[in-house]
């Protein structure tokens, strides 16, 4: 009976050849761009909730409002031991510094590590199990500590503790092992392989080099914290003044605060999920349409089959086998345009998981979404074949949930599409006009920076450059503007003519001259550009600076 059922489907996808291979296109792509973006947002939502009491792990950051949402990861080497005493909320504080990856060598063989610098207090911060050596985890001048599992890739069954690793990229100097730790067990925002001493040998209020993250006692109060970090008050060499240290919690930090190395946005890969099922339920509104037209047209074969036996179960799955087939179809070629686009997606999402992670998470959300699609399309074509058949005994037509059922799904696509194209335009337009405007007041097309040259004297680069046919022009001992590499900010607090209603804010300051303002092609609107006869009291400000200031009006 399946095969019957499953043969009469098939038939009846290739008669009606055009409008299936349409629907089965859109459903592919919308299974595929809803399925890797639900996995997508998954993934996002669950940095850091492994740990035990996640809900009670914070990051005290710094305010920056020059860069991104004004959040900053990074704070004074000072501040976990203010809120030790200060904030009786805070159960633990730690300092730790993210190295990223980075070599490491042992009889010669190179192993690419995440590294991790921590004080004393990151065990008791995050309840670090210690699995061999120093249980304390008070890590020494040349002192490490290593996981589970860059130990047994590294050193197979044997102990670690007391052998050496070399680090290339701190002047070959060799430390030794001295604890062994269990991974962490799931993705975090700190992963690490290996965890170094952290040293701050000068901390200072004004030097934001580490990040700080606090475990808080259970049932504390996170807004009378919050208020305790608000305007207080520090001592800065031989003054005092007042900071804020803005909190957030360590499990939503990648989703609420999300760093500059973070490729999309999650507001922005949410919006891409929706996408997705709008494609998806107009694929299915489309193909339904037609199906429901099809079942009034078949009404007498379906009223045949009845009073020849046929129960309401078996005419309900001969007209289901056409939808589940379409959908079976539809997800194979899905999953066949994942694998193409699986290289992309991982280099966009930063999910560092193997293959069949992917196929797995992707396979889940596909049946979900079949099997709910299932399900209401068995209430809609019950009812449909239903009416179907008391019209055709009766001799009477009632077109009256069949045809509200085709108009609207008619105007809904009809909707969708335009808004599609609308929202194309727009995005096309806005992209246009960040590449070729001028809004920025530089020219940042075909220039490229170098950031760093790993055993190349500058002398030596400087000639390489100078040797490339393809550059044309250079510039040296300035920092790059885009991208951004180094901030230097200060508070300005008066200025001529400032009302009362005006406040103090933040500038960010550049040093540059003629030759900055000549390679960036930066139009000097009013006045002279700086050279070498200005003093240290001249400066050029920009067209944002005088508008804060208040002197355009």
């Amino acid at each position: 009976m399946i095969y019957h059922y499953l043969k009469i489907a098939f038939r009846n996808l290739i008669k009606y050849k055009t409008q299936s291979i349409v629907s089965i296109v859109g459903l592919a792509i919308g299974f595929t761009c809803f399925a890797l973006s639900a996995l997508w947002i998954r993934y996002e939502m669950t940095y850091d909730t492994f740990h035990e009491g996640a809900e009670r792990i914070y990051l005290a950051g710094n305010k920056f409002e020059l860069q991104g949402d004004g959040f900053s990861y990074y704070s004074s080497g000072l501040l976990a031991d203010y809120m030790m005493k200060n904030c009786p909320e805070v159960e633990k504080a730690c300092h730790l510094s993210k190295e990223g990856i980075k070599p490491i060598e042992y009889e010669k063989n190179i192993y690419h590590t995440w590294q991790l610098e921590v004080d004393s207090n990151f065990i008791s911060v995050f309840n670090i199990t210690v699995i061999d050596g120093d249980n304390r985890l008070q890590l020494g001048d040349k002192q490490i500590a290593i996981t589970d599992k860059i130990a047994k890739q590294i050193f197979g069954k044997e102990s670690p503790i007391g052998k050496s690793l070399l680090f290339p990229n701190r002047g070959n100097t060799e430390m030794m092992i001295v604890a062994v730790v269990k991974s962490w067990e799931g993705h975090s925002l700190y992963p690490f392989d290996i965890l170094l001493p952290y040293k701050d040998e000068d901390p200072n209020w004004g030097r934001q080099q580490c990040n700080t993250l606090f475990r808080m006692y259970p049932n504390s109060d996170v807004k009378a914290l919050e208020n305790r970090l608000t305007e207080y008050e520090i001592q800065q060499d031989s003054h005092k003044q007042l900071i804020t240290t803005p909190i957030a919690l360590l499990s939503t930090l990648r989703s609420t605060h999300p760093r500059e190395d973070v490729n999309v946005k999650l507001n922005h890969v949410r919006l891409f999920a929706c996408i997705g099922a709008l494609v998806i339920i107009c694929g299915l509104c489309n193909y339904l349409t037609m199906l429901v037209t099809r079942i009034r047209m078949r009404k007498g074969e379906l009223a045949l089959r009845k009073v020849n036996g046929s129960s309401n179960t078996s005419l309900l799955l001969l007209l289901l086998s056409e939808l589940i087939l379409l959908l079976l179809i539809s997800s194979g070629i899905g999953i066949m345009l994942m694998e193409l686009i699986l290289p992309i997606f991982i280099s966009l999402s930063q999910i560092s998981e193997n293959t069949s992670f992917f196929y797995n998470e992707v396979l889940v959300y596909i049946l979900s979404l079949i099997i709910l699609t299932v399900g209401v399309a068995t209430i809609l074509i019950y009812y449909i074949n239903k009416q179907a058949l008391l019209e055709n005994i009766r001799h009477k037509s009632n077109l009256h949930l069949s045809g509200w059922f085709y108009k609207g799904s008619i105007l809904f696509q009809l909707f969708v599409s335009l808004s599609f194209i609308f929202c194309t335009l727009v995005m096309m337009k806005q992209l246009n006009f960040l590449l070729n405007s001028r809004e920025l007041g530089l020219e940042r097309h075909n220039v490229g920076v170098i950031v760093y040259a790993s055993g190349c004297e500058k002398a030596t680069l400087a000639q390489i450059v100078k040797q490339t046919t393809d550059i044309v022009e250079h510039m040296e001992e300035f920092y790059t503007p885009i991208p951004k590499f180094l901030y230097s900010t200060f508070r300005v607090s008066d200025w001529e003519g400032k009302s009362d209603e005006q406040q103090t804010f933040n500038m960010e300051d550049e040093t540059i001259n003629q030759n900055f303002a000549d390679f960036f092609h930066i139009e000097v609107l009013e006045g002279s550009m700086l050279d070498d006869k200005d003093g240290k009291g001249a400066v050029v400000i920009n067209e944002a600076a005088v508008k804060a200031f208040g002197w355009n009006a």
